[in-house]
């Protein structure tokens, strides 16, 4: 691996942990967007990464459980693989839904326990609802782009 790669690998892991994942958890995905093959074996990735097997095998079952990353075995191997799913980034972001839901929900409660007295979560509640609204739009507009991308993938005009 080049240092253009390994620089890569560094700077999303420090961008991963920016978001406020794990530094490791950064490393495997910057890893394995650039990886050739892009299916790699734990120890391949420990090897790569410079990294324990303990602190590999914690980063991917989170990645695997986050759904970002998919753990599959070869033919014949006796070791499992780990590779970037094609959807990783869009389903992440999907799931982003749900927590600005749970957010909106403790607003709610948090207007009820004041008796809507404060006004300072009155922009809060009405903004997410407005995310909320996009979020949902974004990606039914999303899903129709995509069809029509692997639709134009599939018949290419001559």
């Amino acid at each position: 691996m080049d240092n253009a790669h390994r620089l890569f690998i560094e700077d999303f892991g420090a961008f991963f942990e920016e978001l406020g994942g794990g530094r490791m958890v950064g490393r495997i995905l910057g890893l394995l967007m650039v990886a050739d093959p892009p299916e790699q074996s734990a120890e391949e990735i420990a090897t790569a990464l410079h990294a324990s097997r303990g602190s590999v095998s914690q980063a991917t079952r989170v990645l695997v459980q986050i759904g970002m990353v998919r753990r599959f075995t070869k033919p014949g191997a006796r070791r499992d693989y780990f590779q970037l799913r094609a959807d990783a980034f869009t389903e992440s972001t999907r799931r982003r839904g749900h927590e600005i839901d749970r957010l909106a929900g403790m607003f709610a409660r948090a207007q009820q326990l004041t008796g809507d007295r404060r006004t300072n979560l009155d922009e809060a509640v009405v903004f997410l609802r407005f995310w909320r609204q996009r979020f949902d739009q974004m990606f039914h507009d999303w899903e129709v782009e995509r069809e029509r991308l692997l639709d134009d993938q599939r018949h290419p005009d001559p």
